[in-house]
């Protein structure tokens, strides 16, 4: 999904009620996330560890994702410490039914039968040319169902919009030196470039930066290189090395943890990037 994030992910038989049980993360940035079958995700539990957890009921199984930060994707010492935190989660379950197959399909078959639709929504998106995940995961008043199924074909288990937002931009041809300048928006959390092909994947292990390894400018603005020099600018730039001849790209631009001042402002990323001569 991206590289500046440590997953765990289960899902979880609610019926008769379950616990996650965290371990210390000490300084980290971790983030719980609970989505029920109906694709209704509960507000971000922000947590530094040490606690456990009600798994909520809403559907019978419930899908459980803890994200924690991970700035420098080749830090091996702190994926190694990351993963013994990983393995001191703890779920408990006074259920544990095995999840139901969809319509008595095997997972690849409905994967299959379910590609065209969603490609078929991912075309509606660009044509309305939607910027964001406004609408699109939550529960309640901050979300619509049309918005839920364009959020569930274009990245299903998304955050709620006051957590997460999800900036979408354009597809590009050219594989030329870009660039994008932007205020820094102050997160709580931190923010994320993530370039990928237009079939949805990344293309190399390095095709992202985020606001813990990038450089600010002189002014306090940041700027963001795709395909441009690596020696010059750095953790700035995303390589596009990997794309195949004539294939798009488009980036996905991640504030986890925005400020209410952020959350409201109008923004296109699209908008602001542009071919360096």
């Amino acid at each position: 999904m991206n590289r500046d994030t440590i997953y765990s992910t289960a899902v979880v038989d609610t019926e008769k009620g379950a616990t996650v049980t965290l371990p210390d993360f000490g300084d980290r940035f971790v983030m719980v996330q609970f989505t029920d079958e109906n694709h209704q995700t509960y507000d971000m539990v922000y947590t530094k560890g040490n606690e456990t957890l009600e798994v909520p009921n809403s559907t019978k199984f419930m899908f459980v994702i803890v994200r924690t930060y991970l700035p420098n994707l080749h830090d091996k010492q702190e994926i190694a410490e990351l993963n013994k935190l990983q393995d001191q989660l703890v779920i408990k379950a006074g259920s544990k039914d095995d999840y139901p197959i969809f319509g008595g399909y095997d997972l690849p078959t409905l994967a299959a039968k379910l590609e065209p639709v969603k490609k078929e929504i991912l075309t509606e998106i660009a044509v309305e040319g939607v910027a964001d995940s406004e609408k699109m995961f939550g529960t309640g008043e901050y979300t619509t169902a049309e918005k839920r199924i364009q959020g569930a074909a274009y990245g299903w288990g998304g955050a709620t919009f006051k957590d997460n937002i999800y900036q979408y931009s354009p597809n590009f041809e050219s594989t030329q030196c870009h660039s994008v300048t932007f205020e820094d928006p102050k997160n709580k959390g931190f923010w994320s470039f993530t370039v990928y092909n237009e079939d949805g994947f990344m293309f190399n292990d390095d095709a992202s930066t985020n606001s813990g390894v990038a450089q600010p400018n002189a002014d306090g603005t940041y700027t963001v290189y795709f395909g441009c020099d690596e020696e010059k600018y750095g953790a700035n730039n995303i390589p596009l090395d990997g794309l195949q001849d004539g294939q798009e790209w488009n980036v996905l631009v991640r504030h986890y943890a925005p400020t209410t001042e952020f959350l409201y402002k109008d923004i296109d990323p699209s908008k602001g990037i542009t071919l360096v001569k």
